[in-house]
């Protein structure tokens, strides 16, 4: 067994989640992520101390099967 994680953008859910479905994923764990770098999203001002800049992704995890990998990462 394989452990696969994959941060996506929310916009990418539904198509992505049905991709999977398709090549056997049957279960899989969402959760809700911010991203902070390069990209560009909103600001988050903590405090009037900091500022973060972030921007709202989807995790996905999921186990499949060794030999299932590929079709996975591919969907």
């Amino acid at each position: 067994m394989k452990r696969i994680e994959a941060i996506i953008k929310p916009s990418m859910l539904e198509e992505v989640k049905e991709s999977v479905r398709q090549v056997g994923v049957k279960a899989m764990t969402l959760s809700d992520v911010r991203n902070c770098g390069e990209t560009v999203g909103r600001q988050l001002i903590y405090r009037t101390s900091f500022v973060v800049d972030s921007v709202t992704r989807v995790r996905l995890e999921m186990t499949v099967e060794e030999d299932r990998v590929g079709f996975v990462v591919d969907a």
